[in-house]
């Protein structure tokens, strides 16, 4: 009997969005990883001015995966 690893649906995808003061440089950095293994399905961000406005989101299937990067790019705002 083998076992097949289950794919995550394209059609089940859950958003985040953190508000603050980000090191959007290594958000970006990890957000890019993230995508290109299929962890995240697309992502932006933008860097404010104003003290505390600085904005990331992306969306991605849920799981392990999603929730560790939630807890990675949560770490990096101040």
């Amino acid at each position: 009997m083998t076992s097949k690893l289950r794919r995550p649906s394209r059609t089940r995808v859950v958003g985040h969005r953190f508000d603050g003061d980000i090191d959007i440089d290594l958000a970006m950095k990890l957000l890019a990883k993230a995508h290109e293994r299929g962890v995240v399905t697309e992502f932006d961000s933008n860097k404010s001015c104003e003290r505390g406005m600085d904005v990331v989101w992306f969306n991605g299937p849920p799981g392990k995966a999603l929730r560790d990067l939630c807890a990675a790019i949560d770490a990096l705002v101040r």
